[in-house]
């Protein structure tokens, strides 16, 4: 007997899961920064991340005698799993009647959605509440004393600042050998007029964004993403206030069923 849409129906649905979710993947920005835990199915709801601490320099060697043995120190970082999600009610009449190509573009909807939710609900308010050392742009001091003028805007030595900062304390980069800088497309706007970037981009042939990065200077890659925080009257006179996250290894851990 032939295959058919009846018989065959889980070949279908198969399908588009499996399309869905490698779409989804190769869209999200944070996610696929963080350190990757792999939680096993039946595994409780605890997810676990290790961490081992660097080790202290080695001490002189003396001939014949076995080295002093380091003592590691290693840590058990776990966060609890949480679960987000929602249905689009789809009614037997609309199945049967939709136009060509519904599926898809209904498919691309979802994948906005569960793209915005995983990146930003599951993931930047997660480091919006843990916290982190805070930058402020222009040598301010606090976040409502950034004004909306060209001293605050956020600039190429606003993130050679911040790799600095990195480099001082260890702060290992990832692959690669580049930090991170995450910027909101408002932010980018102000990095593209500063004079470095532009000669980054004159020197470099450079002029497309792809999947969010947009190049790399100073040790750091420039990712763009709408999902960087960003909020409205919070800044001196009412002003809006945008959120850059500079990084490098293991800043924070994302899970993976």
């Amino acid at each position: 007997m032939a295959g058919t849409t009846t018989t065959e129906a889980e070949v279908l649905k198969e399908y588009w899961n499996n399309d869905f979710l490698m779409n989804l993947r190769s869209e999200l920005v944070f996610f696929n920064l963080g350190k990757v835990s792999n939680h096993p199915k039946n595994n409780g709801t605890t997810v676990h991340w290790l961490s081992i601490a660097d080790l202290s320099a080695a001490s002189t060697l003396t001939e014949a005698t076995d080295p002093t043995a380091f003592t590691l120190s290693a840590g058990d970082i776990t966060a609890g799993l949480k679960q987000y999600g929602g249905i689009i009610e789809v009614s037997g009449l609309l199945e049967d009647t939709a136009i060509n190509g519904y599926m898809g573009e209904l498919r691309d909807k979802v994948l906005r959605n569960s793209k915005k939710t995983v990146d930003q609900v599951g993931i930047r308010d997660a480091i919006l509440t843990a916290g982190g050392i805070v930058q402020y742009a222009g040598g301010a001091v606090s976040r409502n004393s950034l004004a909306a003028s060209a001293d605050y805007r956020m600039d190429i030595d606003e993130v050679r600042k911040a790799v600095t900062k990195l480099k001082a304390n260890d702060v290992e980069p990832l692959e690669g050998g580049k930090y991170v800088a995450v910027l909101h497309p408002n932010a980018v706007y102000d990095v593209q007029a500063d004079s470095n970037w532009k000669d980054y981009v004159r020197y470099n042939n450079f002029d497309r964004i792809s999947n969010g990065y947009i190049g790399d200077l100073y040790g750091a890659k420039f990712v763009e993403t709408s999902e960087a925080w960003m909020s409205a009257g919070l800044g001196s006179g009412s002003s809006t206030v945008y959120q850059s996250y500079v990084f490098g290894k293991e800043a924070f851990g994302v899970s993976e069923m």
